[in-house]
């Protein structure tokens, strides 16, 4: 399996569950297995049987809320992600998994208290700052947004999507030469980014806008 032989892996866990059919392990590590190939209904099953041969144990759990993440199904996720948490609190990757399942159902407040939770757990994720920034501005939360977002570029300062996120965040607060610098900065770090044409054009209407004519007449307006 390490070594990316997953059919031959399957192979083996097959023949080692025809020896012993009654040990969870083989179960959930084939399921993995059949995960990794998309073959998520098989993964289902094994990850099925294994919880019912075993003791309850958190990492079966977790690779039963992927499984029906994959499959679209939130709702059994959250209550596979929630299993897991129930016997180990401390997974700050699962309350993430957990949170984008809400945000998949369009519950942003669960979405928000996972998010925190992870944070809590594990500050330094600059992709869950990110996502808890997103969530924050469609509710309208701009300040608290910019302050994760400023958070996660000190991070990850050469991922340019977050500067993309940040000039959004920086125009609406009127920070228009932030916003501009931001966008120049994605450009930068991003040869190929396939909205330089946009991006360009709103890198143009931000600096008109620090004019000084521009700001005579929002002055007079």
């Amino acid at each position: 399996a390490h070594l990316g032989e997953i059919e031959e892996a399957i192979a083996q866990y097959t023949a080692a569950i025809e020896l012993d059919p009654n040990y969870a392990e083989y179960y959930n590590e084939r399921g993995n297995a059949h995960l990794k190939l998309g073959r998520l209904e098989l993964a289902l099953a094994d990850y099925q049987r294994s919880m019912a041969l075993s003791p309850p144990f958190a990492e079966v759990r977790t690779n039963l809320g992927h499984c029906y993440r994959q499959l679209g199904r939130f709702e059994e996720a959250m209550a596979a992600y929630g299993g897991s948490l129930d016997l180990d609190p401390n997974q700050p990757g699962v309350l993430v998994a957990r949170a984008q399942c809400h945000e998949a159902l369009g519950m942003a407040e669960a979405a928000l208290a996972d998010y925190d939770a992870a944070l809590f757990l594990d500050p330094d994720q600059p992709l869950v700052l990110a996502n808890h920034a997103c969530l924050l501005h469609e509710q309208g939360q701009i300040a608290r947004a910019l302050t994760d977002l400023n958070r996660a570029i000190a991070l990850a300062p050469e991922t340019e999507d977050l500067y993309r996120n940040r000039a959004v965040v920086l125009n609406e607060l009127a920070q228009y030469e932030g916003a501009a610098a931001d966008l120049e900065t994605y450009l930068q770090l991003n040869d190929a980014a396939p909205d330089r044409g946009e991006v360009e054009q709103e890198i143009a209407a931000l600096r008109l806008r620090l004019s000084p004519s521009a700001r005579a007449a929002e002055m007079a307006y």
